[in-house]
């Protein structure tokens, strides 16, 4: 975990100062202190601060870009009277002119993240918090990721007394089908906006993203009786979709293979996938395959047992004033 304290004078002219030790600044002493924390490494070096009227049209009342933060020094800033809400997006150094079509919240809510920008060892974050007007308050902000972690933990077979029984699966690829690579993060539905992979592995679509192995990765070979933990991890934005319907479908998880020599498929749905979550999955292979990835297999075919946890987990901490 890492965290700062950034102190927000809600008074004063509608603009930010640029990052400053502003001890001596009497409106700094009667701010309020916003503590940050999130989970992952590394720190962001970019954050931009978007403080938004919390009535009305929620115009945008002050922005600012903090660059090369240690995550540990006070961030200080200026925004106008009244309640607001603070808007804090992971950045790139360099990128304000991008901003400028920001007018309000919902011009907020519309901006998307992508996975051609994106990547698990260094995740864009988002988070907001609303600071009420009046006395110095105390508000914990937490920075997170839309990004959803899927993790095979183990596979397995057990064919049972099917005729197949003593053969093998060997297992070529793995790969996330309908997986969200564009969403909007401060979008109340929580829904991807677009989408790869959709029915059938494009292999030339996942060629192009910068990090192609957070949807496609190679197969583990021969899968027998005995279980082989894998623990190969892929990721796409969050999909908290259960049940398909139209226009909304639902993530999974392909199995590409072949027993026998007969290629099939087990394309395994996967539960509501949440922003910032971890699901661990271990697989066991009960019949013999789809001979089309778009074909999902049930219970009858695979069984899977899952568990769902934090991509890190941290303790508690906290901040006396």
């Amino acid at each position: 975990m890492s965290g700062a304290i950034i102190t927000a004078v809600m008074q004063g002219p509608a603009f930010l100062t640029s990052c400053t030790q502003a001890d001596t600044d009497p409106y700094v002493r009667k701010g309020r202190q916003i503590y940050i924390q999130w989970a992952k490494n590394p720190i962001p070096q970019t954050l931009d601060l978007f403080f938004f009227d919390a009535l009305g049209a929620r115009n945008l009342d002050a922005y600012q870009q903090v660059n090369g933060w240690d995550g540990m020094a006070p961030v200080y800033g200026l925004a106008g009277t009244g309640a607001k809400r603070l808007v804090i997006l992971s950045g790139r150094s360099g990128e304000t002119p991008l901003w400028a079509q920001i007018r309000s919240y919902g011009d907020i809510c519309k901006h998307s993240f992508s996975l051609m920008e994106d990547a698990p060892e260094d995740p864009l974050l988002f988070g907001e918090a609303l600071l009420e007007d009046g006395a110095s308050k105390e508000v914990n902000l937490s920075l997170r990721s839309p990004l959803s972690a899927i993790q095979v933990r183990s596979l397995a077979c057990d064919f049972g007394d099917r005729p197949y029984a003593a053969s093998v699966f060997s297992c070529a690829r793995i790969y996330l089908q309908y997986a969200g690579i564009e969403c909007r993060p401060l979008d109340s539905e929580g829904l991807p906006i677009a989408w790869i992979n959709p029915g059938s592995l494009d292999s030339a679509a996942v060629a192009r993203l910068p990090h192609p192995d957070m949807i496609l990765q190679g197969g583990c070979g021969t899968v027998g009786p005995g279980r082989l933990y894998l623990n190969q991890t892929f990721y796409c934005y969050a999909n908290p979709v259960r049940e398909a319907t139209l226009g909304q479908p639902v993530t999974r998880l392909v199995l590409e293979g072949s027993i026998d020599g007969k290629t099939c498929y087990y394309p395994v749905e996967l539960p509501g996938l949440q922003a910032d979550e971890l699901l661990e999955m271990d697989i066991t292979l009960l019949r013999m395959g789809s001979p089309d990835p778009d074909l999902p297999v049930h219970s009858e075919t695979v069984r899977t047992e899952t568990r769902t946890v934090p991509w890190n987990s941290y303790d508690p901490y906290s901040v006396c004033f």
